[in-house]
């Protein structure tokens, strides 16, 4: 599943709802697809515009049920203990952040049988043609494509996340 959830824009406190909402959604779909198929192997990826700590990411990765007791659908944060070099897939006023994130299945995880990953599978791309020098806050940031209105030759203002898969077992 692939998403990209409502910004910021207009202030991280008048848009945190609309990004619950989509949790929300998303968590029914994961449900289904759990229902209906335990053993399936989900994959969600995308721009979330929040960090795994946030109200609306934890909607799909808190693991303790309405009722006290370990869900059983949850997903698992890739992003959520990530420690690399970038400590972000984004930089906003001088800040690192970690909004592009990729989120498994604890099927992925346990590795039981085809597609697995582990604690190192996850991690920021961020080679030296992807960054340019913050001339305003110091250190690196992403070469985006545009600054406001002007072409600024680069990629993206966002670093891709990476999640390597493994197979067998």
């Amino acid at each position: 599943i692939v998403t990209h959830w409502p910004s910021k824009y207009g202030g991280a406190g008048y848009t945190e709802g609309m990004r619950e909402s989509v949790a929300e959604i998303l968590k029914g779909r994961v449900k289904e697809i759990q229902t209906a198929a335990p053993a399936e192997k989900i994959i969600v990826m995308g721009d979330f515009n929040d960090p795994p700590e946030s109200k609306a990411l934890k909607v799909l990765t808190d693991s303790i049920n309405q009722e006290g007791r370990e869900s059983e659908w949850f997903l698992v944060n890739m992003a959520a203990d990530y420690k690399g070099e970038v400590p972000g897939s984004y930089k906003y006023n001088g800040a690192w952040q970690m909004i592009d994130q990729i989120l498994v299945s604890r099927t992925m995880v346990s590795g039981e049988s085809g597609l697995f990953v582990n604690a190192e599978s996850y991690r920021v791309f961020a080679p030296a043609f992807l960054l340019e020098q913050d001339e305003k806050y110091g250190g690196m940031k992403p070469l985006r494509t545009y600054a406001g209105y002007a072409y600024h030759g680069g990629y993206s203002d966002h670093l891709p996340v990476v999640l390597d898969l493994f197979g067998g077992r």
